[in-house]
């Protein structure tokens, strides 16, 4: 275990607990919020970089070894993913309301 790593995840366990059990309702949903966007538009970034990067498909993406196992493209596994995150966002948004 790196003991940088450990350090970083302890401190944001224990900032993430203290905001959760001691900071204004206002403030906990404004930083939920942000962690929400940001895991949403890193997932976005991450199947572009893998699936749709220069120069082809990264050789050690889920997408490239499901095109391995299942003969479907890799840009196709991407797309599917994109379309499942943005159907799930709006099934949620929708029951949220």
């Amino acid at each position: 275990v790196d003991p940088l790593g450990l350090a970083v995840v302890l401190v944001t366990a224990v900032c993430l607990l203290g905001l959760a059990t001691r900071a204004p309702g206002w403030l906990v949903d404004v930083a939920v919020r942000c962690l929400g966007w940001f895991s949403l538009l890193y997932a976005l970034l991450d199947i572009r970089s893998d699936v749709f990067g220069a120069g082809g498909p990264d050789i050690r993406s889920d997408a490239v070894a499901l095109e391995a196992l299942t003969g479907v493209a890799a840009p196709v596994w991407g797309l599917s993913w994109v379309a499942i995150g943005v159907g799930l966002l709006w099934l949620v948004r929708w029951r949220l309301r």
